[in-house]
């Protein structure tokens, strides 16, 4: 194994074989780990393949990460979509993402607790001058909070 170097190519096809053996994500991220060592994904990287797959979307095509929001939580991934080619994310399409991930909040165990988002990397850099609809509703980021 000293001369092989796993690449994401083929990562992802040993995550989607895991994924079509019925393993969960943390049992995958120790097999990886074993064979891989440090050179193994991320457990997270795992949880948003997984997330791919379980809404029956088995591509393994690269997206680019400002093409992909995905919204997850210790019980996997609740959201992800692909943006627009150009497309900008401004208070309202943030509020349109939040109320997807309400949504599928509902239907998952967490439909009982508080959640925070953590959305560190979304800059308030949109020139509306109406107040976006995740501070109206409550909705608070760790950052606003510390």
């Amino acid at each position: 194994m000293d001369h092989f170097r796993p690449d994401r190519n083929h990562l992802r096809h040993v995550i989607l074989f895991l994924f079509l053996s019925n393993l969960k994500v943390p049992e995958v991220h120790c097999r990886l780990v074993l064979v891989y060592k440090a050179k193994a994904p991320h457990e997270n990287t795992i949880r948003i393949w997984f997330g791919k797959f379980e809404n029956k979307d088995f591509s393994l095509v690269d997206a680019s990460r400002s093409e992909l929001s995905v919204w997850w939580s210790v019980y996997g991934v609740h959201h992800w979509e692909l943006l627009d080619e150009g497309k900008t994310i401004t208070a309202e399409y943030y509020s349109a993402q939040l109320r997807k991930v309400r949504a599928q909040l509902n239907l998952s165990p967490l439909k009982c607790h508080r959640v925070h988002y953590i959305h560190d990397n979304a800059k308030t850099t949109c020139g509306e001058k109406k107040t976006p609809e995740f501070w109206r509703t409550g909705t608070m980021s760790l950052q606003n909070i510390w």
